[in-house]
């Protein structure tokens, strides 16, 4: 997978995270010398849900000290928010509480056949993004 392979779109996925230091280890990458380890998915988020690689420069994630409530407020702080704010909210409707977005830019994970259950995320979808929008 190259950056941008897909275009101007976002992966979105959501969960619930005990502390920032918790899902700061599940995002960790790790790299192991060696020709038998590039095999290896490079994080445990990636191993949960079925990507074997993905350019780090171009995730984004957050954990909130509460259940998010207002969608709208707390996508604000990721880029181009504003240009799928909208989508994002009428997928999350009906979802159980969560605290966590993890976003990936120019993947479209829709297509992906990863894991059917991950255990620490759940997948929201893949929303078009403007990449003029704030």
């Amino acid at each position: 997978m190259t950056f941008h392979e897909d275009g101007d779109v976002v992966s979105i996925w959501v969960g619930s995270f005990e502390s920032r230091s918790d899902l700061d280890a599940y995002l960790h990458p790790f790299y192991s010398p060696g020709p038998d380890t590039d095999d290896l998915p490079l994080s445990a988020f990636a191993a949960d849900v079925g990507l074997p690689w993905y350019d780090e420069d171009f995730l984004e994630a957050d954990r909130f000290l509460t259940p998010i409530g207002d969608l709208a407020a707390e996508l604000e702080g990721f880029s181009y928010s504003s240009s799928f704010a909208a989508a994002v909210a009428t997928a999350v409707h009906g979802a159980a509480p969560f605290n966590t977005f993890v976003l990936l830019y120019g993947y479209d994970h829709s297509c992906c056949a990863g894991p059917p259950n991950p255990t620490r995320v759940r997948f929201l979808g893949t929303y078009p993004y403007d990449p003029n929008a704030r």
